[in-house]
């Protein structure tokens, strides 16, 4: 072989030895690269690297594909980088209804102690009839119990009639709210006796009355069974008489009742005044 031949076949074997070598420096290079590109730290955003106490295939052992990062806390469609977002406004809830309550009634009241308790009361006898009084129905001994103890009870001289008058029996209203109700009161027992048939009694209650805003008054006359009412509203200024009649027997005694009211309103106040001035009575055959 000539010498020239195998001094280039020489040179050739020389490059590819070189050739060889650089390409295996260069794959180690490449190697030594990747090698620190893998443990370089993770840009900011990306979720952090599952510790040794995460359970395999939790998503932090997962290594992020290609592409941008998410932020943790980044909304979906966010991206990094990207400029932030208002969130959207979160209705709040409403609140329950409240449960619907009875509506609360409001005590009335109390009456101060301007509204005293009707006073002690007393009894009024009329005289007997004398022995010899026969024939004719007529009362006997009549008596009445309330608290005017100056009450007079007169009965005439065949016993037929009786006529009582009172100065106290009333009632006085106007010291101011709060008095609320009073009510005074009278019993009468009224025996009849004779030796005639059946006879018919009437009973007369007559008084005042006066009643301005905010008061209102009331008088209840009962007797064998009837019950009579006069109401004054609030504005009555005038005099009353009511009346009560039914049939009577000799030997039967018969009890009669009066009962006088005013009310006031505990709000308003206001004046108001009843009295009852006399009672009258007769029995006709």
């Amino acid at each position: 072989m000539p010498p020239n031949t195998q001094m280039s076949k020489e040179a050739t074997m020389h490059g590819r030895k070189v050739l060889l070598i650089v390409l295996v420096a260069v794959a180690a290079l490449a190697a030594t690269y990747l090698g620190l590109s893998a443990g370089a730290p993770k840009a900011a955003g990306q979720p952090p690297t599952a510790t040794a106490s995460s359970p395999a295939g939790s998503p932090g052992n997962r290594t992020p594909g290609p592409g941008p990062a998410r932020s943790p806390t980044a909304s979906p469609g966010q991206e990094m980088g990207s400029p932030a977002t208002t969130p959207p406004a979160v209705t709040p809830p409403k609140a329950p209804k409240p449960k619907s309550r009875k509506p609360t009634v409001a005590r009335p009241k109390a009456c101060s102690s301007t509204a005293a308790a009707q006073p002690p009361a007393v009894t009024i006898r009329s005289d007997p009839p004398p022995p010899s009084a026969t024939g004719r129905v007529h009362f006997g001994q009549v008596s009445a119990t309330s608290f005017d103890d100056s009450a007079q009870l007169d009965m005439s001289g065949d016993y037929q009639a009786l006529t009582m008058r009172f100065s106290k029996f009333e009632i006085i209203m106007g010291k101011g709210p709060g008095e609320c109700d009073v009510s005074r009161s009278l019993s009468m027992t009224l025996p009849v006796t004779g030796t005639a048939q059946a006879g018919k009694l009437g009973f007369y209650v007559q008084g005042y009355a006066l009643t301005g805003q905010g008061t209102s008054a009331q008088l209840t006359l009962r007797g064998n069974g009837q019950v009579k009412v006069q109401r004054f509203p609030a504005g009555f200024d005038d005099s009353y008489t009511l009346t009560l009649e039914f049939p009577v027997t000799p030997g039967a005694s018969y009890t009669l009742s009066v009962q006088l009211e005013v009310h006031e309103n505990p709000d308003t106040g206001g004046q108001g005044y009843l009295n009852m001035s006399s009672i009258d009575s007769q029995i006709n055959d």
